[in-house]
């Protein structure tokens, strides 16, 4: 059985699309954001110049004495002394969100810049031990509201994910969980999440927010009957809680552009088996 829904996220001009694969050992598939024609038109604008932040769409922009993280929605130029003056409008990604235009271009700083600089704690991949640690704690927080035990990081499971991550990639970022025998055959649950974008570098997303979009769907879990809300998906975040689980590893893989880019996690003992409760 295979149902799609379509909402509105809070994360910016942004749809998402959810797809879930009714099995067995039922996991859940979710697609991040993608781009709104508008924002599209200003990636086209954008990929015929050579402005500061080409290439970098998710930037860190300075308000204050902080630095919150961003899209770029628009940007704009003016010459002056026969340089060009480059300003920029955003719409915000953090939980406060909202938008702001007119920001030049030293209020900025790439993904890349921001990490070395310490003006962010999000990390984008799990290449290092701070990428690993935020994936789990965004995991065991949802664990935890609930008194299930905490899960722990499976190198095995984690390379198991990546190569799934990488092969999704390769075949163009559409998501398909990967065959239900070979996942059985390791009593394997997983949880798939992938973002696409028009504009480069537009597709990253952090583990906490992926793990944040499947975590939501607690308010459309309900315990008493075991079920999910009429037309709605909740398989991302029984299988996150489900008590008998121990064990997590994810995997991350993006295209050369970062316009597209998979998410995987592998759990073990796998979730969501029919007929019981998660925990």
């Amino acid at each position: 059985m295979l149902q799609a829904i379509k909402f509105f996220t809070p994360l910016g001009h942004r749809w998402l699309r959810l797809t879930v694969m009714g099995l067995l050992v039922a996991s859940a598939i979710a697609i991040a954001p993608t781009l709104t024609a508008h924002e599209t038109a200003t990636a086209i604008a954008q990929s015929r110049g050579s402005h500061p932040f080409a290439g970098h769409s998710i930037v860190y922009v300075q308000t204050g004495d902080r630095w919150r993280e961003a899209f770029i929605a628009g940007i704009s130029s003016r010459v002056s002394h026969g340089q060009a003056a480059w300003t920029y409008t955003v719409n915000y990604l953090d939980a406060a969100g909202g938008g702001e235009a007119n920001i030049p271009s030293g209020r900025l700083a790439t993904i890349e810049t921001a990490q070395a600089q310490g003006l962010t704690a999000n990390v984008y991949d799990l290449s290092a031990a701070a990428g690993i640690e935020q994936m789990l704690t965004a995991h065991n927080a949802a664990r935890q509201a609930v008194d299930v035990a905490d899960l722990t990081w499976s190198a095995d499971l984690a390379a198991y994910a990546q190569e799934w991550a990488e092969q999704l990639i390769q075949a163009g970022g559409s998501l398909r969980h990967r065959p239900a025998a070979d996942r059985a055959q390791y009593s394997v649950g997983e949880n798939l999440s992938s973002s696409q974008s028009s504009a480069a570098g537009g597709a990253i997303q952090h583990p906490s927010r992926v793990v944040a979009a499947w975590v939501a769907e607690q308010a459309d879990y309900d315990y008493a009957s075991n079920s999910c809300a009429s037309g709605k998906i909740c398989g991302h975040y029984t299988q996150i809680v489900w008590r008998e689980t121990t064990e997590v590893g994810c995997g991350v893989a993006r295209n050369d552009d970062a316009t597209r880019e998979v998410w995987v996690c592998n759990y073990s003992p796998a979730g969501n088996y029919i007929g019981e409760r998660p925990y």
